[in-house]
């Protein structure tokens, strides 16, 4: 059985350097949408007809709150850009003899370990920022709740993606000769 550890097999099936971009703006478009519900003149309209802090409103609408929005979103982005890269640089999975490993989280890992011998289904597939940067998710299904939520590995290259598959049809063909 291979080593529990070895990082042979994420070298030869590498994520993209495209994911953490792409979690990036995924996690960071949330806040977009409140940043400009809270930026709207609408909401200032609302503000203003509520509050005593009518001087407060003024400036925030003479573009000192602009700057300091914008420089908050800037800095949210980096954190998130920052927590993503290390989110992939702790992300890891291998495969040993009779087991896929999938390891990922940085501050509170979790880990899968599917037996080949239990997988039903691989398939890839890809949302709508996964086209834009052309990369692919990797999803393992078994009979358990928890292998579609868990069990993927997500932002590999279409060739990678198309390798990772063709690698795990065969492991799993092999599990069942046995």
């Amino acid at each position: 059985m291979k080593h529990y550890q070895e990082r042979l097999f994420l070298e030869q099936y590498p994520l993209s350097s495209k994911k953490p971009l792409k979690k990036t703006i995924a996690s960071f478009f949330p806040f977009l949408l409140i940043a400009f519900f809270f930026s709207s003149s609408f909401f200032m309209t609302i503000i203003r007809k509520i509050s005593n802090f009518q001087q407060l409103i003024s400036d925030i609408s003479h573009g000192y709150g602009l700057v300091v929005l914008l420089v908050g979103i800037l800095a949210l982005a980096g954190l998130i850009y920052m927590y993503q890269l290390w989110y992939s640089r702790t992300y890891f999975y291998n495969a040993t003899d009779k087991l896929l490993i999938i390891r990922k989280g940085p501050l509170a890992p979790q880990e899968i370990t599917i037996p080949f011998n239990r997988i039903q289904d691989i398939y890839l597939d890809q949302d709508v920022l996964d086209r834009l940067f052309g990369i692919y998710d990797v999803h393992i299904s078994t009979a358990t709740a928890t292998s579609g939520v868990r069990a993927h590995i997500d932002g590999v290259e279409k060739d990678v993606a198309e390798k990772l598959r063709e690698f795990l049809i065969q492991k799993i063909h092999e599990s069942h000769i046995k």
